[in-house]
C-alpha cells in the first residue's frame, strides 16, 4: 500500500493559500507527507508563488500534480467510460424533475443525478429552460469521469480530500468519496466543515443544539448588539448589504405579498432536500406563477441583488418562465417584477407573506414577525419546523398562497422572532472568519483584481503571528463534536467545557 495521501481541489489563490495553514496542521498530526493537488501549480498566481506560505508547503510535502494523474490514467478511464457507456445513455434519456424527486432512488445515485443536472443549468443557454439530451449525455458522461477519478484516488490511498467546491461536478466526486468512507473537510464563505458519509451538509446549517453550547448572556448581548447594526443595513452579509439599500420612495400597501428570486444557475444542493415538493428554481418559480394566476392579491417579485455580479440575466430567465405561464393558463399572473432600490428591511416590516427557495430571507422574516414559505430546508427548519412554512405538497403550497384568512399563519411571536435574532447572529458571525480576514465574497463575473485583492488581503494577515495562531486555533474545531470550524472573535461565546 502506498503512503497515505490527501487531496486538494476547488480553492481559489487566495482561499488556497489560507487552505495551506490547515492542510499542513492537519498532515503533521497524522503523519502524511504526500498531497494531491488539484490546480496547476504552473498557472498559480505570481502573488501566491512568492508567499511565505506556499514556499513552506511546497518543501514540506512531496506534491503530486491531479493533472499528471489524469494522463497517466486516459486509457482506463475511457475503457471507464466505454464500460459505463449504456448506463450513461439510460441516465441521459431518463432523467428528468420527476427523477430528481424519486424517493425510492439510493443515496448514491441521487447525488450523481443532481450533480448532471445541476452542471446542465450551469452552462445553460439563458435562453432555455430545459437541459436538452445532448446537454445531459455530456454532462453525464462528465459526472462518470469524475466518478473514475474518484474511485482512482482511493487507490492512491487518499485519506483525506480538502474540497473547496461542493457542487455541480464536484458533487458527484464527493459522494464517491463518501462512499469509498473517505473524510471530506468542505469550504465555504471561509468555513471550513466535516461532510457526514451519508448527510448532506451546508455552512450555515447547525445543530438543533448548538445554541445550548453558548454563554446566553453574552449571545444576548452580542445579538442585540448586531441586530441593531442590521436594522440600519450594516450586516455581515455582502448580499442582505445590498438588498437592505433604499434609493426608491416605499409605498408599504404595495410590498404585502413577496416572492424572493434566486440565482437560478447558483446551485441550491449543496443540501439536497429530499422531501422538497419541487426540483429546482425553475420548476419553483413556474408552479407559484401558475398558482399565482388564481391569486386576488397583488405579487411583487424580487430578483436577487447579485445576480449580474453572478453572471446571469435573472430577469430574461424570469421572462421566459413568465411568458411559458401565460400561454399555458391563458392569462396572466397577478405579479409585478419589482425593479425599485427597495429596502428589504423595510419590505420584511410591512410583509404578509414572503415566498422563496431557501435561503437567509427565511430568518430575516422570522425577525421581524413573519414566518417565510419555503421549499428546501434551511438553517430553522433544521431547527425547527414550526419556525418556517414548509408545505407538504403541492395543494399545502396553493393553500398557503392563495391563503387570505387565517393571516395568524404567517406570523411568528415574540419568542420566535428573538431566538431567529440569535440564529442570525450565529450563522452571520461566528460560523465563518471572513470578517477577520477582511475577504470580500467573489462572483463568477467578477473581475480577477477582486481576487488579487483578497489573496493580497491573506498574505497580509498571515504575516502578523497572532492572526497565524487564531487560525490554527479555529481549525482545531474540526476536531471537537463540533466537526467545523468558527470565527476565533467569538470562540469566547461557547462555554468553558466546549472551549480549545
Amino acid at each position: 500500500m502506498s503512503n497515505k495521501k490527501i487531496y486538494v481541489s476547488g480553492f481559489d489563490d487566495a482561499q488556497l493559500v489560507i487552505t495551506f495553514n490547515l492542510v499542513t496542521q492537519y498532515c503533521t498530526k497524522n503523519n502524511i507527507t504526500d498531497v494531491i493537488l488539484d490546480s496547476d501549480i504552473n498557472n498559480i498566481s505570481p502573488l501566491l508563488r512568492r508567499s511565505k506560505e506556499y514556499k513552506e508547503f511546497k518543501s514540506k510535502f512531496n506534491i503530486i500534480k491531479f493533472k499528471e494523474v489524469k494522463k497517466k490514467n486516459l486509457g482506463k478511464l475511457f475503457f471507464y467510460l466505454i464500460l459505463n457507456f449504456f448506463e450513461i445513455i439510460k441516465i441521459s434519456i431518463n432523467l428528468n424533475r420527476k427523477k430528481l424527486l424519486e424517493k425510492k432512488l439510493n443515496w448514491f445515485d441521487c447525488q450523481i443525478n443532481h450533480s448532471i443536472w445541476d452542471s446542465c443549468y450551469l452552462f445553460q443557454n439563458e435562453n432555455k429552460l430545459m437541459p436538452s439530451l445532448i446537454s445531459k449525455f455530456y454532462y453525464s458522461t462528465v459526472i462518470f469521469s469524475h466518478i473514475f477519478y474518484a474511485k482512482v484516488l482511493k487507490s492512491l490511498n487518499v485519506k483525506t480530500a480538502f474540497m473547496g467546491h461542493l457542487v455541480y461536478a464536484s458533487k458527484a466526486k464527493i459522494a464517491q468519496f463518501r462512499k469509498d468512507k473517505i473524510k471530506i473537510i468542505g469550504h465555504t464563505s471561509e468555513s471550513y466543515f466535516e461532510l457526514n458519509s451519508k448527510k448532506d451538509m451546508m455552512w450555515t446549517i447547525i445543530d438543533k443544539d448548538h445554541i445550548k453550547h453558548l454563554n446566553k448572556k453574552l449571545l444576548e448581548k452580542y445579538t442585540y448588539k448586531y441586530w441593531s447594526k442590521r436594522l440600519k443595513g450594516y450586516g455581515l452579509g455582502e448580499d442582505t448589504r445590498i438588498a437592505s439599500k433604499s434609493s426608491n420612495k416605499f409605498e408599504p400597501q404595495d410590498y404585502k405579498n413577496i416572492m424572493m428570486l434566486h440565482i437560478f444557475k447558483d446551485s441550491p444542493f449543496n443540501y439536497i432536500d429530499r422531501e422538497r415538493i419541487f426540483s429546482d428554481y425553475y420548476e419553483w418559480v413556474e408552479k407559484t406563477l401558475e398558482i399565482m394566476c388564481d391569486s386576488n392579491e397583488r405579487w411583487i417579485v424580487r430578483s436577487h441583488p447579485n445576480a449580474t455580479r453572478w453572471g446571469e440575466d435573472s430577469e430574461k430567465i424570469f421572462k421566459l418562465i413568465y411568458d411559458k405561464v401565460c400561454l399555458k393558463m391563458q392569462r396572466k399572473p397577478n405579479i409585478f417584477l419589482d425593479k425599485k432600490k427597495i429596502s428589504n428591511i423595510d419590505i420584511f416590516k410591512s410583509a404578509n407573506k414572503i415566498v422563496t427557495f431557501s435561503g437567509t430571507p427565511h430568518i430575516e422574516a422570522v425577525c421581524f414577525g413573519s414566518k417565510t414559505i419555503i421549499i428546501s430546508d434551511v438553517t430553522l427548519s433544521v431547527i425547527s419546523k414550526n419556525l418556517v412554512l414548509k408545505p407538504k405538497n403541492l395543494s399545502e403550497y396553493k393553500n398557503l398562497i392563495l391563503n387570505k384568512q387565517n393571516k395568524y399563519k404567517f406570523k411568528s411571536n415574540k419568542l420566535e422572532s428573538d431566538f431567529a435574532k440569535k440564529i442570525l447572529f450565529i450563522t452571520e458571525n461566528t460560523l465563518s472568519f471572513q470578517k477577520q480576514l477582511n475577504q470580500r465574497l467573489i462572483y463568477r463575473n467578477d473581475k480577477n483584481i477582486k481576487l488579487i485583492r483578497n489573496l493580497n488581503q491573506n498574505i497580509l494577515m498571515l504575516k502578523k503571528k497572532d492572526i497565524k495562531l487564531k487560525l490554527y486555533n479555529s481549525f482545531d474545531y474540526l476536531d471537537t463534536k463540533f466537526k467545523r470550524t468558527f470565527s476565533w472573535e467569538y470562540l469566547k461565546l461557547f462555554k468553558k467545557k466546549y472551549t480549545l
